[in-house]
């Protein structure tokens, strides 16, 4: 069964105080960028059961927060077509390594990074 993801990645950055963002911020990113993630997830992921015979086409979107350490946490399903994919999705998610934390002004803070990738199973 083939699987492709193709992501679109959208972060931002929230910050406890008011701050404007400038060309000086630097937002969160995993680890060697968008396709070094996109092969974490498609290593990682493992087509729940029930859609094994089925051509499956739909988006998840997810927000989480980025830690000052790099670590993951808060993660939100947005949009998914199905709860089992949901399940599925958080699951890789808790996997993978530490992501490069934002900075602002050369200050590493903590950030959201909302993330819509497209899934398409079939044979």
């Amino acid at each position: 069964m083939k699987l492709l993801f193709i992501f679109i990645f959208i972060p931002f950055l929230s910050f406890s105080r008011s701050k404007e963002i400038t060309k000086d911020t630097i937002k969160a990113q995993y680890v060697g960028g968008s396709s070094e993630m996109n092969k974490f997830i498609v290593q990682n992921f493992k087509l729940p059961k029930e859609w094994n015979k089925s051509n499956v086409v739909g988006s998840i979107s997810v927000r989480f927060t980025v830690s000052k350490e790099g670590i993951i946490q808060n993660l939100n399903i947005l949009k998914s077509p199905d709860l089992g994919l949901d399940t599925e999705i958080l699951r890789v998610f808790e996997l993978m390594p530490k992501w490069v934390p934002a900075k602002f002004e050369n200050e590493v803070v903590n950030s959201k990074v909302n993330l819509t990738f497209y899934l398409h199973f079939g044979r």
